[in-house]
C-alpha cells in the first residue's frame, strides 16, 4: 500500500538536508572561504537533489525552482559566471522560498508557482545575461505599443 504520508515526511526531512547544505556553502562563498569550487559543488549537487526529488513527488514549482538553481550553478561551476553580491542575494531569496515550499509540503500542502516564478524569471534572465552577451540588471519590460505607431 502507498504511504503518502510517509513519502511525504521522508521528503521534507531529506529536502531541509539538501536546503541547508544549499544555505551553509551560499554563506562559505559569500564570505570568500578558502575552498569555494567546493562550495559551488556543494550547492550544485544540493539543487540538483532537490530538483530531482521534487520532481518524484510531483512538486513541480520547487522544481522549477531548483532546476533555475541548478542552471545558474552549471554556469559558475564552468567558470562561464562568477558568483557576485547580487547573485548570492538573488540565491539566498530561493532558499528562503525553498523553506517556505517545504513548510507548506510538511503543513500537507504543495507548493505553488506563485512562491517561486518571478524567482526562476530572474534566474533564467541571469543565464541568458551570459549567454547573450548582454549586461542586464533587471528582467526586460515589455512596452505596449505606443498610439500610432503600428
Amino acid at each position: 500500500m502507498f504511504d503518502e504520508e510517509g513519502y511525504r515526511k521522508l521528503f521534507v526531512e531529506e529536502s531541509r538536508e539538501n536546503h541547508e547544505n544549499i544555505v551553509n556553502n551560499l554563506l562559505a562563498l559569500e564570505t570568500g572561504g578558502d575552498d569555494q569550487q567546493a562550495a559551488i559543488d556543494e550547492i550544485f549537487r544540493s539543487a540538483h537533489t532537490l530538483k530531482g526529488m521534487s520532481a518524484s513527488m510531483g512538486f513541480d514549482a520547487m522544481e522549477h525552482l531548483c532546476h533555475s538553481m541548478e542552471d545558474v550553478f552549471s554556469l559558475i561551476r564552468s567558470g562561464r559566471r562568477e558568483v557576485t553580491v547580487s547573485l548570492t542575494d538573488l540565491l539566498l531569496t530561493c532558499t528562503d522560498a525553498i523553506e517556505g515550499m517545504l513548510d507548506a509540503i510538511e503543513a500537507g500542502g504543495a507548493p505553488s508557482d506563485e512562491q517561486s516564478a518571478s524567482l526562476v524569471l530572474e534566474l533564467q534572465a541571469f543565464a541568458e545575461e551570459e549567454e547573450g552577451g548582454e549586461s542586464r540588471n533587471h528582467l526586460p519590460v515589455r512596452r505596449p505599443p505606443r498610439p500610432g505607431s503600428g
